[in-house]
């Protein structure tokens, strides 16, 4: 397959680089909320939309590649938020019952090495949205862990000056600490799950087309290749990797392999989309198509027409 286009197509999947072809885009767009479902399909197969009046079959580069579908990562994403929200609850009972019964307090005061710590202090937010609430739980989440500090001078003192001082913090962990933490990871779990956009690429190639999810499009430019299959068969790439670039950033980015993927279009039947969008379904009316299906970037539209 001879390349027409020096400008390559760059996106994400799992915080990896990959990057294709620009000549084989048709177009870019947004995954709707409302995918059908196709039955006894192909593992690779999200299912079915409706993009510029035609009926597209999305397939999963993320299972092409062997990662878990994207829902699969949201979930795990909110799990891995409620696991850290439970730990901090138990973290305040525990120095509430060391308070009150006089036991030493031994889990960490420092909020860098507990386990939401380390995970914040290296996370990379994917959106502003995600960004600004996480940072809103930082202060909370610091002002927790410094009510430990020098707790046990504190614990089994008879001065009533310490006794105060340990009725104060076990008010300020119930009323202002935990409260907050607890309201804004439930806010930022709400906010990924409606803010984080699944993408898709359909691409074209003579009379076969096809159209595969991506977490995310970073952009368009030119690649400085470091090898290809066509150049070095001598590689042993992994499936649907052809060879590896560089981009400006010097960042090393994985080449799929464009003529794999429509191969594998080619072999999944799309017999069953006749049974989901009949002639007669209403489901496909205008009215119920996503809008931000139709609202193709200026960028996009000049790959379509190269």
């Amino acid at each position: 397959m001879e390349r027409t286009l020096d400008l390559w197509l760059k996106f994400k999947i799992k915080d990896e680089l990959y990057a294709m072809d620009c000549s084989y885009v048709k177009y870019i767009g947004v995954v709707p909320k409302d995918v059908t479902g196709v039955a006894d399909s192909s593992e690779y197969v999200d299912g079915i939309i409706k993009f510029s009046n035609e009926i597209v079959t999305l397939l999963s580069l993320r299972k092409f590649l062997g990662f878990e579908g994207f829902s699969q990562k949201i979930d795990e994403f909110v799990e891995m938020l409620e696991q850290r929200k439970k730990e901090h609850i138990v973290w305040v009972n525990t120095l509430k019952r060391c308070i009150e019964s006089g036991e030493p307090f031994e889990l960490s005061a420092d909020p860098h090495k507990c386990k939401f710590g380390m995970w914040y202090d290296s996370y990379k937010a994917p959106n502003c949205s995600i960004k600004f609430l996480l940072q809103r739980i930082d202060m909370p989440h610091k002002g927790l862990h410094s009510m430990a500090k020098g707790i046990n001078s504190l614990i089994g003192s008879n001065k009533p000056e310490h006794k105060e001082r340990l009725k104060e913090i076990i008010t300020t962990l119930d009323e202002v600490y935990i409260p907050e933490i607890v309201k804004t990871i439930e806010k930022t779990e709400e906010a990924y799950c409606n803010t984080l956009k699944e993408m898709f690429i359909s691409i074209r190639d003579k009379s076969v087309s096809a159209a595969f999810t991506v977490d995310e499009i970073i952009g368009v430019e030119k690649l400085d290749i470091v090898y290809h299959g066509n150049i070095d068969d001598t590689m042993n790439f992994p499936d649907f990797i052809e060879g590896t670039a560089r981009d400006k950033d010097d960042s090393l980015i994985l080449i799929i392999d464009v003529y794999k993927i429509l191969q594998e279009a080619e072999n999944i039947n799309a017999a069953p989309k006749k049974a989901f969008f009949p002639e007669t379904n209403e489901n496909l009316s205008e009215d119920n198509i996503d809008e931000d299906n139709n609202e193709v970037s200026e960028e996009n539209d000049d790959i379509s027409e190269k």
